[in-house]
Order: C-alpha cells, then structure tokens, then sequence
C-alpha cells in the first residue's frame, strides 16, 4: 500500500477507562483496532469514557441509561456525530443502521445472530432481539461486505468471508493447580447459564469438596454466587489467561454463542473447554478436531463432565497438542489485521470484493 486509508470503526461495545467488565464484542474490537492503528488512519465511534489506545482518535457518543436509549437512540446519536466527518470506509461491530453512508463502503462484521438470541431469550428480551434481527439484516443489505466471527453468521447474513474474532494467547507455562479447579466468564442469569455451572460444580463438591471455581464477571452479578465462589471483574486480559491457564477446565454452557472466544483462548493455552453445543463453540471444535481439548456437551452430559475431571487424578489435556497448535495458527491466520486490510479494505476500495 502507497497511503494509509482513513477508517471509522462503528463499536459501541469497547473497554471503559474505569475498568468495568467487558463482553467479547468490546474485547475484539480493542484488540483490532489496536492492530490496525498501525497501517490506517483510524476514528473509533464508541460509547463516553473509553480506554484509550495509541494511534486512535474516539469520537464519543454519550452514555445511554436505558436499553432502548442502547439499541435504539444511538444510532441516531450516532448518525448526528459522524454526519459531517468522511472517510474512504466505514467498518461496523454493530448499531449501524441510521448511519448515513453517501457512497462511503461499510464493512460489516456480524458477531452472531440477533434472531437467534431472540430464540434462546425469553419476554421482552426477545422482543428486542426479533426487532434487533431485523434492522441487522437492514445493515447486511446496505454492507459493500459482510465478514462474520462464525459459520451461523456467515450462513444468515451470507457472508463473504469468515474472519474470528481473536489474537494470539502466549502461554505463560503456568502450573495447574494441584486441586480440581474450573473457571468460568460470564453472568449467573441469561444465555451464558452461570446457573448451570454452579449446579454442576455443586454437584461434583459432593465427592470432592475441596475443588474451587473461579469467575470472571459483572461486579452487580457477585452477589448470585456463593461465598466460597472466587468473583473477579474488570481485570486485564492477562490476568483473565492466568486464571484459565491454571484452571484444570473451562466451563462455557452458553445457550448460545455467534463464536466463543473463551472457548478458543481455553484451548489455545492448553486448559480444555466443557462447553454446550452452540454454533460458536461446534464451528472452533470443528477447527481443533478430535484433540479432546474441547468437549461439546449437552446439559446432563456437562454435570457427568465436570465430575469426571474433578475426580481425575490430573488435569486433563488435548490428545494432539501439536495438532491444537496448527489450528490455533490457521485460525489466527484468518483473524490478522493484514489480511483485513489487503483482502477487504484495499480489493474494496479498487472496486473488488473479496
């Protein structure tokens, strides 16, 4: 490339300069752009307050207070504070159908299905998901391309290409623990079934009492787990791998996940993931084969799992290391800053798709 391209991102979702807990849409979009601030000029339009990163100019759209200010008055927000900017592409996480584009290609990532949420969601929370569904395929329609994390993106909004929402994960050759121990990220409530981890591991301190479960989550979410529960929130990544380098399994029964990216760093540092048959985690198994290091498993199956390990006489481990290493390898591949910018950014901007 001769010049640098001029690029927006659109990620309401990104980390808080105060440090508060973070879903992987947020974590994905900061490791990107961290990564692209170094061969584009790059605008990041997000929510107040974010942590700030070298080489990105954020242009902030407010605090909303309540979900329907969220989902539904920031990209009008939005709209407002972008009308009178330009750039040679838009490159959206999200929340960008009010946008007014003026020939401007948008590039749209799709870090799931809405529509299947809505499926996996209950009352209201539905409704907004089958609204949400919608105006996610208005953006899929109005995108020059479409990019999903995972193979039920790719396959609803029909996508031109896959690209996974992670970086590389070095392990730090930390020791397991000496006792059976699991870690968990998410909330107790809602589609990453926090309860169904407790349950589990409740059942398996039957038989051995002394195994310990870390988890990493909201602060408001502390008070559903019980006191000998280790809860942590807003801590960095590395002390998120820390915790699952050393944990003997991830646990990861989400109802549902457009990718996963637990699931992956879990096997990308050795620790193996008990995880519930989603689209996310079936397409990364898929990717690793049958090295063991993730274990799909239905909700009667994940308590007999978690069981099995915890009266193991050792922390389990992936059958193919060496194995497990090229699928991280060819899944980072397909994931790197670069290949963003030549098979998207620069084909796009010389009139060719990908």
């Amino acid at each position: 490339m001769t010049s640098r391209f001029k690029v927006l991102m659109v990620s309401p979702e990104w980390p808080s300069a105060s440090g508060e807990h973070l879903g992987g849409v947020g974590r994905y979009a900061f490791r990107l752009a961290e990564s692209l601030s170094a061969f584009v000029d790059l605008d990041v339009a997000t929510l107040d307050n974010p942590m700030p990163l070298d080489g990105v100019r954020f242009i902030e759209l407010g605090a909303p207070r309540t979900r329907l200010q969220r989902y539904y008055g920031l990209p009008w927000r939005a709209r407002r504070a972008l009308q009178c900017r330009q750039y040679d592409i838009v490159h959206s996480h999200g929340d960008d159908w009010a946008l007014r584009l003026r020939g401007t290609p948008l590039v749209r990532t799709f870090h799931g299905s809405s529509w299947r949420e809505a499926v996996s969601s209950r009352g209201a929370r539905r409704m907004n998901h089958v609204v949400l569904a919608a105006l996610e395929h208005f953006s899929a329609r109005r995108a020059r391309v479409r990019i999903a994390v995972g193979l039920d993106s790719q396959e609803e909004f029909h996508c031109d290409m896959v690209m996974p929402p992670i970086q590389r994960v070095s392990r730090a050759g930390l020791s397991k623990h000496e006792r059976p121990s699991f870690v968990f990220i998410g909330s107790f409530h809602g589609r990453k079934r926090g309860a169904v981890v407790l349950e589990a591991v409740e059942h398996a301190r039957q038989f051995e009492p002394n195994l310990s479960l870390d988890v990493v989550g909201p602060p408001g979410d502390a008070s559903n787990w019980p006191s000998w529960v280790r809860h942590h929130s807003g801590i960095a990544d590395a002390q998120v791998y820390e915790l699952i380098e050393r944990s003997w399994a991830l646990l990861a029964p989400s109802s549902y996940e457009g990718f996963g990216i637990p699931v992956f760093e879990a096997a990308a540092l050795g620790t193996v993931a008990v995880a519930s048959p989603n689209p996310g985690s079936k397409f990364i198994a898929g990717r690793f084969g049958a090295s063991l290091v993730i274990r799909l498993r239905d909700d009667s199956g994940f308590v007999e799992e978690v069981l099995s390990i915890a009266q193991a006489v050792a922390a389990p481990s992936s059958v193919d290391p060496e194995g497990d290493r090229r699928a991280v390898e060819g899944m980072l591949a397909d994931a790197s800053a670069r290949t963003l910018i030549e098979k998207v950014y620069a084909r796009l901007l010389g009139g060719r798709r990908p």
